[in-house]
């Protein structure tokens, strides 16, 4: 190994000193923060604006479920709804008499 072709060996290498162990201990520490603030950010975002909860996390799932059993339920409602109308406009159309059956009654009552 004291002999390899690239000319390095681990004996070269340079032991952590302090200045180095300071700069790592700093950007540990620094990168934790900006986390902390990235999920600080993050809640805040989806507290104050409801909407963007529907993007992300685990609350965001909920809310998608939530709205998309919302939307079925109501699209339900509006299919029982039109069922009813048509039902009720082809009771209106059976019970009143065409404009053929008018004409006649009308030439018939000359």
């Amino acid at each position: 190994m004291a002999n390899s072709s690239s000319g390095y060996t681990l004996s070269h290498a340079r032991p952590p000193t302090r200045q180095s162990a300071r700069i790592t201990l700093f950007f540990s520490f620094f990168l934790s923060f900006l986390f902390l603030v990235l999920i600080f950010l993050l809640n805040t975002a989806i507290s104050h604006y409801p909407d963007l909860a529907s993007v992300m996390s685990i609350r965001g799932y909920v809310c998608r479920c939530r709205r998309f059993r919302q939307a079925v339920k109501r699209r339900e409602g509006e299919r029982e709804e039109n069922v009813s109308r048509q039902k009720k406009e082809k009771e209106i159309k059976s019970r009143r008499p065409s404009a053929t059956l008018l004409l006649i009654d009308m030439k018939n009552a000359d």
